[in-house]
């Protein structure tokens, strides 16, 4: 988490969608409230820098976008496959299964969905597409 550094940018940006098919920055004559994403003042979405992209999109083991969020015993989330793979090196070695952020045993090795974060990486990326290097995220 940033803490709320640089979420005033992401948070106006996020409006959704309405019934009318307005995105919410748009509906009412509130310009200038300060809220509305560089997209929404007009700045071509091309040039709102990818620091926008939240931190908490980003798997902390493999730095790249999640596909398939899950959140662990001690609630950090991280991409499944990652996780998943870093879960089974430290059994086959016989070591216990910890934290890769924290280094803390994991009480159990469930993984959670996190269907939130993935539907609102998944939003993100349908919405800037320019994101997308390299591997397909059609799935995400």
């Amino acid at each position: 988490s940033d803490g709320g550094t640089g979420s005033g940018a992401w948070s106006g940006g996020m409006g959704g969608e309405t019934g009318s098919g307005k995105r919410s920055g748009e509906m009412g004559g509130g310009s200038g409230s300060g809220m509305e994403s560089g997209v929404e003042r007009g700045i071509p979405e091309s040039v709102v820098p990818e620091a926008f992209v939240p931190e908490a999109f980003l798997c902390p083991i493999t730095q790249d976008y999640m596909r398939d969020p899950v959140v662990t015993a001690d609630g950090q989330t991280y991409d499944r496959q990652a996780i998943e793979s870093w879960l089974h090196r430290q059994l086959d070695a016989g070591r216990p299964c910890t934290s890769p952020l924290t280094g803390e045993p994991l009480e159990h090795q469930m993984l959670i969905p996190n269907v939130v974060l993935r539907g609102l990486i998944r939003d993100m990326l349908e919405r800037r597409p320019e994101l997308v290097t390299g591997a397909s995220f059609a799935n995400v």
